[in-house]
C-alpha cells in the first residue's frame, strides 16, 4: 500500500502551558512599575481560566521570575528585569528541554546515515534554541507598545 504525501503537517509544537506563561509574564512585565496584578486581572484580560494560571504561576515562582504579594489587594510583580527573561527560560521552564526530536545521537562521529541525519537534525535544534535565546521579554514589551 502506497503512502500519500500530506502538505502541511509538520510544525513544532510548544504547549498551552508556555504559550499563557508567556502572556502572564509579559502582562507582569508592561505592569512592572506601575502595580502589583492579580491572577484574576490577568485571566479576565488575556481571557485564559485563573485556576490553570495559578497552576503556571507556581514554577514561575520558584524559579525566582515572580513573587507573590499577599495581602487584600496582593498578587504578582515580575522581579527579574524582562530583558534577563529569555523565550527559551520560559519554555524550558514551563515545558522542558527544548527538543525537535527525542533520542538523537549525542556523538558527532558520523557512521551512518541515522547518524548523519542525527548530526542535522542537532544543528537545527541549535539554531532554533538561539533564536529563543535572542528574545527577551523585555522584547515582547516593545513589540507591544508599537
Amino acid at each position: 500500500m502506497e503512502k500519500k504525501y500530506r502538505p502541511g503537517g509538520l510544525y513544532m509544537k510548544l504547549s498551552t502551558r508556555t504559550k499563557y506563561g508567556t502572556q502572564l509574564l509579559l502582562h507582569l512585565a508592561l505592569n512592572r512599575k506601575k502595580r502589583i496584578v492579580s491572577l484574576h486581572e490577568i485571566a479576565e484580560t488575556e481571557n485564559i481560566s485563573e485556576k490553570y494560571l495559578s497552576k503556571i504561576i507556581i514554577p514561575l515562582r520558584q524559579a525566582g521570575l515572580v513573587k507573590s504579594v499577599r495581602g487584600a489587594h496582593g498578587g504578582y510583580v515580575l522581579v527579574k528585569e524582562p530583558a534577563k527573561i529569555t523565550l527559551k527560560d520560559i519554555i524550558e521552564l514551563l515545558d522542558g528541554k527544548i527538543e525537535i526530536m527525542k533520542n538523537l545521537k549525542t556523538n558527532n562521529d558520523q557512521v551512518g546515515v541515522k547518524d548523519t541525519a542525527d548530526f542535522f537534525w542537532k544543528d537545527i535544534n541549535s539554531k532554533i534554541v538561539k533564536i529563543f535565546i535572542s528574545i527577551n521579554l523585555a522584547d515582547l514589551v516593545k513589540k507591544y507598545n508599537e
